[in-house]
């Protein structure tokens, strides 16, 4: 005899027996409590050492200068195609690099064209007239422009380490081994540029 549709033991036996084993209760309470703890992406804890904004990029650029200024470095390097994504016009990193700079002081840059920081950073220009003697703004080869990277050396100190500048996304670097690797790398651009922005224009 053929089970009615309306009797419930009808309904029951036709129900397909389970294929597979289901998650015990304890295990989804386990991985919801662990899904709930970690912290959203954005939120885990980063390293110190990263820079991951402009602002953050500026404060760290400071930072390094006033490191130079507390240690006496005698010397400091910038790395940049054409510095449009760094402080340098700022107020506030003209008075740091006049509370660090000297006589017995050397600032060099390396770029593959300084236009914009004539055009565009008047402070900077007038700055750089003053230090002339001190402050060396060098060309890098044709060369060695498309492999040209955008970092700041404070020699045996620190470094900055920018990935992507129009961002401002970098990395601090104090590591010995990092430190050397970018002193022969500054060292070896300079020995093949040559110098860029004269401090004076002739005829005026």
């Amino acid at each position: 005899m053929n089970p009615s549709p309306n009797d419930p033991a009808g309904a029951r036996a036709e129900v397909p027996p389970l294929d597979w084993d289901p998650i015990p209760l304890a295990e989804l309470l386990k991985d919801a409590a662990i899904v709930k703890a970690a912290p959203p992406e954005d939120e885990r804890p980063r390293s110190p050492d990263a820079i991951e904004t402009r602002g953050a990029f500026f404060a760290a650029f400071d930072a390094a200068l006033q490191v130079a200024v507390e240690r006496n470095v005698a010397e400091l390097w910038l790395v940049d195609p054409d510095f449009s994504s760094w402080p340098l016009g700022l107020r506030s990193t003209i008075e740091r690099l006049d509370t660090w700079i000297n006589s017995h002081r050397r600032l060099r840059l390396l770029a593959c064209d300084f236009q914009w920081l004539s055009l565009e950073c008047p402070r900077w220009v007038a700055w750089r007239r003053r230090w002339a003697h001190v402050v060396d703004c060098l060309a890098v080869s044709e060369e060695d422009a498309p492999h040209m990277r955008s970092l700041m050396l404070v020699p045996d100190v620190q470094a900055i380490r920018l990935f992507d500048a129009q961002r401002g996304r970098g990395r601090v670097m104090r590591d010995a081994d990092d430190l050397t690797g970018i002193r022969e790398l500054v060292e070896d651009l300079a020995q093949r540029a040559e110098a860029a922005m004269p401090a004076t224009t002739l005829g005026l």
